[in-house]
């Protein structure tokens, strides 16, 4: 099984101080919480039966790390049992709404898409299933090659304020007639 595991756990403050009231290595430290944690994802728990001296020799913990967990606030040690703050309630409770939330979606869905299958009380809340209208995409109009020049033309004869092409053309005619 896979467990999410911060890739800076080695620099995490809890993990110094833990380091430092054991007197062992960091990597002791690291491989110690990574077992621990990982047998608790993997047995979906974070209650071990028995005491913290048990459980580290039953899982070759360094010792004492269970009461330095219980002192960096990572454990609760109780009479029969420890508990090992792992987040599996957090990330089963997380996983439920994320299932909901799916749910729900597929349930919008296929009701915007079968209307007809509405029940009687919902039919004044149909628009709210109604499918959305679709915006078409509006597409940039392009000038063809063959265009550009006439429409150059025509820009060009608005701002000399004669018009159309044709009509820049029968005046620049016109005026090319009178001057002869």
């Amino acid at each position: 099984m896979w467990i999410p595991i911060d890739t800076r756990l080695i620099d995490h403050p809890k993990v110094r101080r833990i380091q430092r009231c054991l007197g062992c290595s960091l990597p002791e430290v690291v491989g110690g919480l990574v077992v621990l944690w990982g047998i608790a994802a993997d047995l979906d728990t974070e209650r071990f039966d028995g005491t913290p001296e048990a459980l580290g020799l039953d899982y070759s913990l360094p010792d004492g790390l269970i009461a330095a967990m219980e002192a960096v606030g990572w454990a609760r040690i109780e009479a029969d049992h420890v508990v090992v703050s792992t987040r599996n309630q957090d990330r089963e409770s997380a996983a439920s709404k994320r299932r909901q939330n799916a749910q729900h979606a597929a349930r919008m869905r296929w009701m915007r898409q079968h209307p007809e299958h509405m029940r009687q009380h919902d039919a004044a809340d149909a628009s709210a299933y109604a499918p959305m209208p679709q915006r078409k995409r509006q597409r940039k109009k392009e000038t063809s090659a063959a265009s550009r020049p006439a429409a150059l033309e025509e820009q060009a004869g608005d701002a000399a304020g004669v018009g159309t092409p044709a009509q820049a053309l029968r005046l620049a005619i016109e005026s090319l007639g009178k001057a002869q």
